[in-house]
């Protein structure tokens, strides 16, 4: 909100925390443009003054790997370094390498974030959920909640004249992002 403020002198957690969240977002901004979307065009994060609205919406899923890398460094590391090192830099860059899995077996973060900006241009096109997110929840639930999803909001994504249908096809989006 309006209210929130980054402080960035609370510590070594945060500054890495930040400086992962960036590593991934500048990522997630290639996958973005690459795939042809409007950064600024987000679905939850809508401010105005964010030119990477979407790229905010698109990282979301990915978030979690950036906090178990800090939260693994730290503990290696037993809080030694107050700074942000070089080397700490390039470990928490190193989390675009992780596997994770998606529907066709395992990729890289770096891969995978591509892959979620092309199947939400794809989802888009054929009005149709072929959304591809890193398996972080059971792929089973996953794949019943968003069929729902799509299958709930068919008849307004299959009419054209819907002025509904970007703003649903934007919630359903976001829903799928916070599982």
């Amino acid at each position: 909100g309006d209210a929130f403020r980054r402080d960035f002198e609370t510590g070594l957690e945060n500054v890495m925390l930040n400086y992962g969240y960036s590593v991934l977002r500048a990522a997630t901004a290639r996958a973005v443009c690459s795939a042809g979307l409007t950064p600024a065009l987000g679905i939850h994060h809508r401010n105005r003054k964010n030119p990477f609205a979407l790229v905010d919406d698109l990282m979301e899923p990915f978030r979690p790997l950036v906090d178990q890398t800090v939260r693994r460094l730290l503990h290696a590391d037993g809080r030694e370094n107050t700074d942000l090192t070089p080397d700490l830099k390039r470990k928490l860059a190193h989390v675009l390498d992780l596997d994770v899995g998606l529907q066709k077996g395992t990729s890289t973060v770096m891969n995978a974030v591509y892959r979620v900006a092309q199947t939400f241009v794809t989802s888009l096109q054929e009005k149709e959920n072929v959304l591809e997110f890193p398996t972080v929840i059971n792929p089973l639930v996953f794949l019943l909640l968003s069929t729902m999803l799509f299958v709930i909001a068919a008849p307004v994504l299959a009419d054209d004249s819907s002025d509904q249908a970007p703003a649903l096809a934007a919630g359903i989006l976001w829903t799928l992002v916070l599982l």
